[in-house]
C-alpha cells in the first residue's frame, strides 16, 4: 500500500500577535509551523502503515529555505519519503493551484492507494484542497474523518456533521481528510530527531511535472483580530413587520461594529 500525506506550512495561530492600534495580526512575529491537522494525517497514515504494510511518503508546497524544519519533522514522525514543490511566492497560490498540483503530482510519482489531507490548515480553514483533489484524480472521497478502520478489506469512516455521524465504506484508490479527533499524533524521539536530519527529501518544479504554473494570487485586502460585542450589549430589532427593512438595519449595526 501506498500512502501520500500532502503537508502545508501554516502560520502558528497560537502564538499570533496584533498591532493594538490596527488590530492587524504581526506575521513577521509569528512562527511558521506544521499544522495539527497534518499531523494527525500522517500518524493517521503511518498506522495504517503499520497495521497494513507499505510506504509514506509526504509532499509540500513552498520553499527549502522556509519549509526545511516541517520537512524533518515528517521523517522523525516515521515518514518514508519526502518531496517538495518549490514555487515562488507559495503562499499566494489559491487553494485551487494547490490542489492542482498535488494532483500531477500524484499522477506522475503514484498511483496512491490513499492520499490523507488534514481536513483544514490551521490558518486559512478553506477546507478546498481536500475535495479539489479528489475531483481532480476521480478518487473516491470521505472529508472531516474523526476514526477509521479497516473490516475485510474495506476502509470504513467516521465523521460528525452537524446532523449525526456519518460512515463511509470505500476502497482505493480514495482521499481521505483527518480532524483533530482522528488520533494523537506521536512525539519523535530524540533518536528519531537525529535520524531525520540524515535524510533528505526531493526538490521539484512545477514544470518538472508538466505545469506551466500561472500564479494564481490571493489578494487579501485586509485582516484584522476577531472582535467581540462587549457583553451585556444586546440590540432588538423588529423584523414582523418588514424583514427587508430589518435585514437592512442589521447590515448597518455590523458595520457599524466593524465586524463586516
Amino acid at each position: 500500500m501506498k500512502i501520500l500525506v500532502p503537508i502545508k506550512l501554516s502560520y502558528d495561530i497560537n502564538q499570533m500577535k496584533y498591532d493594538e492600534r490596527t488590530g492587524e495580526p504581526i506575521l513577521d512575529a509569528v512562527p511558521m509551523i506544521m499544522g495539527d491537522m497534518d499531523r494527525c494525517a500522517i500518524e493517521a497514515a503511518l498506522r495504517l502503515k503499520e497495521s497494513l504494510g507499505g510506504t509514506v511518503e509526504f509532499l509540500s508546497i513552498g520553499s527549502r529555505d522556509t519549509h526545511n524544519k516541517m520537512m524533518m519533522d515528517a521523517y522523525a514522525m516515521g515518514c518514508d519519503k519526502g518531496y517538495l514543490i518549490e514555487v515562488d511566492n507559495y503562499k499566494e497560490l489559491n487553494a485551487y493551484s494547490v490542489a492542482y498540483l498535488i494532483s500531477k503530482f500524484a499522477e506522475k510519482y503514484g498511483p496512491y492507494d490513499i492520499i490523507i489531507l488534514g481536513n483544514t490548515s490551521q490558518d486559512t480553514h478553506s477546507s478546498i484542497v481536500p475535495p479539489a483533489v479528489s475531483s481532480l484524480l476521480s478518487y473516491s472521497s470521505a472529508f472531516g474523518i474523526d476514526k477509521i478502520n479497516v473490516e475485510d478489506g474495506e476502509y470504513v469512516f467516521e465523521a460528525t456533521y452537524e446532523d449525526g455521524i456519518y460512515v463511509f465504506k470505500l476502497r482505493p484508490p480514495m482521499v481521505i481528510s483527518v480532524t483533530t479527533e482522528a488520533n494523537t499524533p506521536r512525539i519523535p524521539t530524540l533518536k528519531d530527531i537525529l535520524r531525520a536530519k540524515r535524510m533528505k527529501y526531493d526538490i521539484l518544479k512545477p514544470s518538472d511535472l508538466d505545469v506551466e504554473l500561472e500564479l494564481a494570487r490571493v489578494n487579501i485586502s485586509s485582516i484584522k483580530r476577531f472582535a467581540t460585542p462587549r457583553r451585556g450589549e444586546m440590540i432588538e430589532v423588529d423584523s414582523d413587520e418588514d424583514v427587508e427593512k430589518a435585514v437592512d438595519r442589521i447590515v448597518e449595526l455590523l458595520k457599524e461594529a466593524e465586524i463586516i
